[in-house]
């Protein structure tokens, strides 16, 4: 859930109407991103969206903070903490995939000094490139730049090294292939705490 926490971006999606689409799929509980405008990362924004939050009583709509790519500079992760007793309940670079292993490391550290989890949005855009469809068959026959498995595997994999050399939970987001899901699955069973989005994969192969 992308919600829009001002008007600028709510002909795509607001608190309310991602709400209703959440609970005709039959979910009640739902994290809403922080790659909004403005971007969800101070405790009086995130105050708002949990105020907005309270009025469509069809689904708890939770609230996450930050783009972690904004985390570079050293003061903005003292407001951590005070995000956190706003009431986030993980910070996330949804939207924006951190491709520093350096700073990734660094945001799962601090995320475990405040007790939330981290949220990855899966891409190695060095990978990814400018791909709009599965890479395979299908789009060498239609032209189309291709998006492999690899480009969210190899991140899949970082966010596996990093979580257990932190012994701190990241979840992986958007792993739309899937091909690494049995991966973190073992991972988890020896005791990692990594865990990834239930997404079927749909190959052009």
């Amino acid at each position: 859930m992308s919600t829009c926490a001002n008007r600028v971006l709510a002909h795509k999606e607001t608190i309310e109407s991602g709400a209703r689409a959440a609970a005709a799929g039959g979910f009640t509980t739902v994290v809403c991103m922080p790659n909004t405008s403005p971007v969800a990362d101070t405790p009086s924004t995130i105050a708002w969206i949990k105020d907005r939050a309270a009025t469509p009583r069809s689904v708890n709509v939770l609230p996450s903070g930050r783009d972690l790519k904004r985390s570079r500079r050293a003061k903005s992760w003292r407001r951590l903490p005070q995000l956190c007793k706003a009431g986030v309940v993980a910070i996330t670079d949804d939207g924006q995939c951190v491709q520093n292993h350096e700073l990734m490391r660094r945001a799962v550290e601090y995320a475990r000094m405040v007790g939330v989890p981290v949220l990855d949005h899966c891409q190695d855009y060095n990978l990814v490139g400018n791909g709009v469809v599965h890479e395979g068959d299908w789009s060498t026959l239609l032209g189309l730049p291709g998006w492999p498995a690899a480009g969210e595997e190899a991140i899949v994999m970082r966010n596996i090294l990093l979580a257990e050399l932190c012994d701190h939970h990241i979840h992986c987001q958007h792993h739309q292939h899937g091909g690494k899901r049995p991966v973190t699955s073992r991972s988890a069973a020896r005791g990692v705490k990594i865990s990834a989005a239930k997404f079927v994969r749909i190959t052009s192969r």
